[in-house]
């Protein structure tokens, strides 16, 4: 299709350098995602309808699915990481199928709730981690300076994560230390320790909104008002 237009929008390098590997043409932009534009994202969490979910004391975590079960490797790592989850007592977990499908592409435990209509904002502004296998709605997470955490064991060595590359996220190779991880989370002053595990990344994090999201820019959106 490329050589069909006149100009081909990219919104950052490494999509360039994917979209190289095949024969595009050369009048192309890169500019960043207005989609994460801060004005656009305060005033969106200002009309979102609220969604109703209940309040506890429990570490709170919510699994966000791809929209493929393709997207992972190895499955079975899955699998076990959501029943070890489920049978943690002081964890309370919540399954977000990827809302392009909304399929599970598996069974969930009794006591964990697929919360498939419920907005993927109220999700993470509801929860202390969230986990993802991959998926855009990570950079929202990000942005409302929430916990991810991205489970490379899950995939292949060779598949990294952009949000991984960049150190943005708490990461882990071995399905033993995620398990160790969530262990070790102490049951007092959940707050302050949620704050000192996200700012470990806070640098990787700015590196990567700035980069890949934005695209060095000040003002996306103006941007994009300039090429229209």
């Amino acid at each position: 299709m490329s050589h069909k237009v006149d100009k081909i929008v990219i919104q950052h390098k490494w999509w360039l350098k994917e979209l190289k590997d095949y024969k595009i043409n050369n009048n192309y932009l890169l500019i960043g995602s207005a989609r994460f534009e801060r004005n656009w994202i305060l005033k969106y969490l200002q009309i979102l309808p609220k969604d109703k979910i209940e309040k506890t004391n429990k570490i709170k975590i919510v699994y966000m699915s791809a929209n493929s079960i393709n997207h992972i490797d190895y499955d079975y790592l899955k699998e076990e990481t959501i029943k070890y989850l489920a049978s943690n007592n002081k964890i309370i977990l919540k399954y977000k199928p990827h809302p392009r499908t909304n399929k599970l592409y598996r069974s969930l435990p009794n006591n964990v709730e697929n919360v498939y209509k419920v907005n993927s904002l109220n999700l993470i502004k509801w929860a202390d981690i969230i986990i993802g296998d991959i998926s855009s709605i990570m950079i929202d997470v990000l942005i409302m300076n929430k916990l991810y955490i991205s489970l490379k064991y899950l995939r292949h060595d060779h598949n990294e994560l952009l949000y991984e590359y960049y150190n943005s996220c708490t990461k882990f190779d071995k399905i033993e230390s995620f398990k160790k991880y969530i262990n070790n989370i102490p049951n007092n002053k959940i707050n302050d320790y949620f704050a000192n595990e996200i700012n470990k990344y806070s640098d990787g994090k700015k590196e990567f909104l700035k980069d890949v999201v934005f695209n060095n820019s000040n003002n996306v959106v103006k941007e994009y008002l300039d090429l229209l």
